[in-house]
């Protein structure tokens, strides 16, 4: 299993520099760079026990919605969406735990032009792992993406035992994969906010996980470009390794980074994306 998870490893990495290297969509006099991003989160959203619950970050007034992800207190915290909503990044979980939890909802915000998103859905049998990918149209580049689980309004699943194993950008779209460890078969969509921009990077930062660790990892974007969404990818497996996955703070936009937690007794090969745009 351990070598197997570093086999992983070295094709995502393959991968992700196969993706920074996509040419560049022709960009015309009107797409403009994204100016002035700001970073903000939708306050504490407390779940009871047992229970399910969401919340909304929302963009100010003159910024749109391009990214999102979200903060978790415990991995007790299931989340089954993390996806774009309105002007807004929504967030709905399950708490596992024995006590009342809270999650954090997160949302990047910019000055766009052209924002659309597309969105794809896939049906995952029990037992076993399935992905969407939705793509941006032509003309459009991707800012950010998300998922959803068992419905395609964002509110709730019928139950949180489906694992997301990827929630990251494939080329100029987003795939969302997960293993469903139910009984039942689950269905996962995939969202891609897309926008108006003369040019975008996909980075990707790989690693691994040993049994018991608790690491952060970050993707950073090059000089002069700002982070507007970002995810993560590991070997397929029924193991939710992922606590949080969240932009940069306002003091430091140029990065994606998520918070891994492996309470298993296998080492994960792990990627953490970061969709670049250039901006400030």
């Amino acid at each position: 299993m351990r070598l197997s998870s570093l086999r992983w490893i070295a094709r995502a990495a393959i991968a992700v520099t196969v993706m920074a290297l996509l040419p560049a969509l022709a960009a015309s006099p009107a797409q403009a760079a994204l100016v002035n991003t700001v970073t903000g989160s939708g306050g504490v959203v407390q779940i009871a026990p047992g229970a399910s619950g969401h919340g909304v970050a929302t963009c100010p007034s003159g910024k749109t919605a391009v990214g999102g992800g979200y903060d978790k207190q415990d991995s007790s915290i299931l989340v089954d969406v993390s996806r774009p909503d309105g002007n807004g990044w929504r967030v709905h979980a399950w708490n596992t735990g024995s006590i009342a939890l809270h999650i954090y909802p997160w949302v990047v915000c910019a000055t766009v032009t052209g924002r659309v998103i597309a969105n794809a859905a896939a049906s995952v049998p029990a037992g076993i792992s399935a992905s969407a990918t939705a793509a941006c149209p032509s003309g459009r580049r991707l800012t950010g993406g998300g998922f959803a689980f068992d419905t395609a309004n964002g509110m709730a699943s019928a139950n949180p035992n489906i694992t997301p194993v990827m929630n990251g950008p494939s080329g100029q779209g987003w795939k969302a994969d997960a293993f469903n460890v139910t009984g039942v078969t689950r269905t996962i969509r995939s969202y891609a906010v897309c926008a108006t921009l003369p040019s975008n990077t996909i980075i990707g930062a790989p690693g691994t996980i040993a049994p018991g660790q608790s690491p952060s990892i970050k993707a950073n974007c090059p000089a002069g470009q700002v982070a507007t969404g970002g995810g993560f990818a590991y070997g397929g497996a029924n193991v939710r390794l992922e606590w949080f996955s969240v932009p940069g703070a306002t003091t430091s936009p140029n990065n994606w980074w998520v918070f891994f937690k492996n309470t298993s007794p296998i080492t994960f090969g792990v990627v953490v994306y970061a969709v670049c745009t250039p901006g400030t």
